[in-house]
C-alpha cells in the first residue's frame, strides 16, 4: 500500500493497520512499565531479584534499537569523566585490600548508575519511536509506580496475602528492621519489601508531583482522572512511609492549585483536600494504632515547637552521628584527616557492623559515603550530579520550560538534603527518576522517533 492510498482505497486494511500499530504501542508500553517497575521498585524472593529481571526484560529493547551507540556517545562528557574518578576511588580501595565483605556492594551501587542511565534512555527513546508523544512517554515511565501501589492495595484488602508477603517478599524485610521500628506505627509494614522506608516516602512524593505535571499534557479527561487517583494513592503511601514526604505533600497541594486553570477548580480542590485530610484524621482517631500514627506523623512539628527550632528524633540521631565523626578521642578507622579525605574503604548495610570497627553508626548516606570513599568521593558524586543537571537545564528555555526546570532543580536539591539522613541517593528511585528528568530535557536522538514513523508510513 502506498502512502497516498492509506485510508482511501482500502479502508478496512487501513483500520486494521491502525489497530495493529495501536495495539503494538500499548503492548510495548505495558511491557516497559513492568520492566521499569521491577528495576526501580525492587523486591526479592529467594534467588529471584527483581532488579536483574527488570534489566533482562529491557535487554530485548536494547538489542533491537539503533540508539545504543548514541547513548554511549552521550556518556562521553566532562560529567561522566568526573564520575570515573569516583569509580576509580572505590576500585582502588578494593585493590589495596582495605575492603570489608560489603564494600563490593558499594561498588555495585557505583556501577549501576551508568547502567540505569542507559536503561532510562533506551526505554524513553523506544516509547517515542513507537509513536507515543513526549507527555505520554513520560506518563508511562512515571506510572510504573502503579505496580507497588497495586501490591500494597492487595496487602490492605487481603490479610493472608499481607502475611505471606511479610514472610517471603523483600530483601530488606528482616527481623532487625522490624525490631528497630517497633515504636513506629503498624501502617509502615506494607509494600513490595514488606516495609516502607523513608526513601519510599520521598519516591512516592516525587511520583505524585511528577504525574501532576505530566497530567496537564494529556488530553483525555478519563486518563487525567485516573492519574489523579494514582497521585492521591502516592501521597497516602508517602505519608505512611515517612515524615520526610511532608514537604513534598505540601508542595504537591500548592502546585496543583497553581496550575488549576479556573477559580472554580481551585475552590473544589481546596474543599477536596480539606475533606480528605479531615476524614482521614477522624477515621484514624478511632483506633489506638491510628492515634499512634498521627502522633508519629506530627512528631517533628511537636518537637520543633517544644525546642523552639527545627528538630525531630530522627534529625537528632543524625546530628549525633555527625558529631561522632569529628570526636578527637576516637583515633580508629576513618577518624584521621587523611582517611576522612579519601575514605577507608568501609561500607556496611548494618549499623552494628560500624560499631564493631570503632566507627559511629548512622543511616546517613553522607556518613557512609565518607567512610567508604571520603570527602573526595562524596564531592565527586555531588559534582557529577550537578554537572549533569547544568548541561541540560542551564540556558535552555528557562521560562518556556519553567515547571520542568524547577522540578529538576528541586529534585536534585531534595536529594542532597535527604542524603544527610538516608542513603536515598543510592536507590534506584533516585538514579532512574533523576536521569529520566535529564532525558526529558535533552533528547539523545531528537529526530529518531519521527524518522521511524516516517519509514513505517512509507513502507505501508
Amino acid at each position: 500500500m502506498r502512502k497516498d492510498e492509506v485510508g482511501s482505497g482500502y479502508p478496512e486494511m487501513s483500520r486494521w493497520t491502525l489497530s495493529q500499530r495501536t495495539g503494538g504501542r500499548l503492548a510495548l508500553a505495558i511491557y516497559t512499565v513492568i520492566a521499569v517497575a521491577m528495576l526501580v521498585w525492587p523486591f526479592s524472593y529467594e534467588l529471584f531479584k527483581s532488579q536483574l529481571v527488570g534489566l533482562i526484560l529491557l535487554l530485548p529493547i536494547a538489542l533491537r534499537t539503533k540508539l545504543s551507540f548514541s547513548i554511549a556517545r552521550s556518556m562521553v562528557s566532562w560529567s561522566w569523566g568526573v564520575y570515573l574518578v569516583l569509580l576509580f576511588g572505590v576500585a582502588l580501595h578494593l585493590l589495596l585490600g582495605e575492603n570489608n565483605s560489603e564494600l563490593p556492594l558499594f561498588m555495585v551501587y557505583v556501577v549501576k548508575v551508568p547502567i540505569v542511565y542507559c536503561a532510562v534512555n533506551l526505554t524513553y527513546q523506544t516509547l517515542l519511536s513507537s509513536g507515543w508523544s513526549r507527555g505520554q512517554a513520560q506518563c508511562w515511565l512515571w506510572a510504573a509506580v502503579v505496580v507497588p501501589l497495586i501490591v500494597t492495595l492487595c496487602q490492605l484488602l487481603f490479610p493472608s496475602f499481607h502475611n505471606w508477603s511479610i514472610d517471603v517478599l523483600g530483601g530488606f524485610r528482616v527481623s532487625d528492621v522490624i525490631a528497630r521500628h517497633a515504636e513506629g506505627h503498624p501502617f509502615r509494614f506494607f509494600g513490595l519489601n514488606g516495609f516502607l522506608f523513608a526513601s519510599h516516602a520521598v519516591a512516592y512524593g516525587f511520583c505524585a508531583l511528577a504525574l501532576c505535571i505530566v497530567r496537564g499534557q494529556l488530553a483525555s479527561p478519563i486518563i487525567r482522572a485516573g492519574l489523579f487517583l494514582v497521585e492521591m494513592s502516592c501521597l497516602l503511601m508517602a505519608l505512611l512511609a515517612g515524615r520526610s514526604a511532608l514537604p513534598l505533600v505540601a508542595l504537591y497541594v500548592l502546585y496543583s492549585l497553581w496550575v488549576a486553570k479556573q477559580g472554580r477548580v481551585r475552590f473544589l480542590l481546596v474543599v477536596f483536600y480539606i475533606m480528605f485530610f479531615a476524614l482521614a484524621v477522624l477515621i484514624l482517631q478511632k483506633s489506638d494504632d491510628g492515634r499512634k500514627y498521627l502522633y508519629w506523623l506530627a512528631e517533628p512539628v511537636l518537637t520543633s515547637i517544644e525546642k523552639g527550632r527545627l528538630a525531630s528524633h530522627s534529625v537528632d540521631e543524625t546530628l549525633d552521628s555527625y558529631a561522632g565523626i569529628s570526636r578527637s578521642e576516637k583515633e580508629k578507622g576513618c577518624q584521621s584527616t587523611i582517611k576522612q579525605i579519601v575514605g577507608c574503604g568501609v561500607y556496611f548495610r548494618s549499623n552494628a557492623e560500624y560499631a564493631k570497627v570503632g566507627l559511629v553508626a548512622s543511616d546517613s548516606g553522607y556518613v557512609r559515603f565518607i567512610y567508604a570513599v571520603g570527602y573526595l568521593g562524596l564531592g565527586t558524586f555531588v559534582a557529577f550530579l550537578i554537572m549533569i543537571l547544568c548541561q541540560v537545564v542551564v540556558g535552555r528555555d528557562w521560562l518556556k520550560k519553567l515547571k520542568e526546570n524547577l522540578f529538576c532543580v528541586f529534585f536534585l536539591i531534595y536529594g542532597f538534603v535527604f542524603l544527610f539522613k538516608s542513603e536515598w541517593m543510592y536507590q534506584n528511585y533516585f538514579v532512574f527518576y533523576y536521569f529520566l528528568l535529564v532525558v526529558l530535557r535533552k533528547e539523545v536522538v531528537p529526530d529518531y522517533g519521527s524518522n521511524v514513523r516516517e519509514s513505517v508510513l512509507a513502507s505501508s
